[in-house]
């Protein structure tokens, strides 16, 4: 007696020759169905797989010394693979400048990349500070010396007398007598002012010189102390 065919029971598909996609290459694999009983191969089919795409990293941020730029680097994750990006600037003054610090900027530089929206901030004080006012100066002489006066410059606590280049008072008061060339007849000196902040290397003036002849008891018996404010 002859039994009928029972025909093949398809087993398990198996995967084989896989080859793993990459960020940019697609893979593949064969998939293999056999029959369960007598091992038959009935299907064979080789599967394709799309490449995997870039995964990247959260982006770095590179400044320039000036913060006018800004670019972004993106790496993926599994390849290496970088890309950069110029990012927009802009910048806010998020604290003014005095006359005895600087001032604060912020700088804000933002990109889409991927659909999605990035941005670095960073703050730098390079605003300069105010400057100081070039003090007006005017001299005069006096039977106690020369008088240098001049007038209040906003923002400074002092002021810096020189003579002929040589610095010979510090002083907060609008004016100041030079008794040293008190009987140099004749000598004519250069004076400048200049007004400063904390100390001359933290913030200091401009200045303009003036010249002036000493004349030493020019009228005998006159205040010029009096008359010009200065003693």
């Amino acid at each position: 007696m002859t039994t009928a065919p029972t025909g093949h029971t398809a087993g398990k598909a198996v995967k084989s020759d896989i080859i793993a996609p990459t960020c940019t290459k697609k893979g593949s694999y064969t998939l293999t169905t056999s029959c369960s009983v007598c091992g038959e191969t009935l299907t064979k089919e080789v599967i394709a797989v799309e490449a995997s795409g870039h995964k990247f990293k959260k982006p770095v941020f590179t400044w320039v010394t000036s913060h006018r730029k800004c670019t972004a680097a993106f790496t993926c994750s599994e390849c290496s693979y970088s890309v950069k990006i110029k990012a927009a600037v802009s910048s806010k003054t998020i604290k003014s400048a005095g006359y005895t610090y600087k001032g604060k900027t912020r700088y804000t530089a933002s990109l889409t990349f991927g659909g999605k929206k990035y941005t670095s901030r960073v703050t730098e004080t390079d605003i300069p500070m105010k400057k100081l006012a070039a003090p007006s100066v005017s001299l005069k002489n006096t039977d106690s010396g020369i008088c240098v006066s001049w007038k209040k410059v906003k923002g400074a606590s002092a002021y810096a007398v020189y003579r002929n280049g040589r610095l010979i008072k510090r002083t907060s008061s609008l004016k100041f007598t030079d008794k040293a060339v008190k009987t140099r007849d004749g000598v004519s000196f250069t004076y400048k002012v200049v007004a400063y902040t904390k100390s001359l290397s933290v913030n200091k003036s401009a200045s303009s010189s003036k010249k002036i002849t000493r004349r030493y008891n020019l009228y005998p018996g006159v205040d010029w102390g009096s008359i010009y404010g200065c003693g």
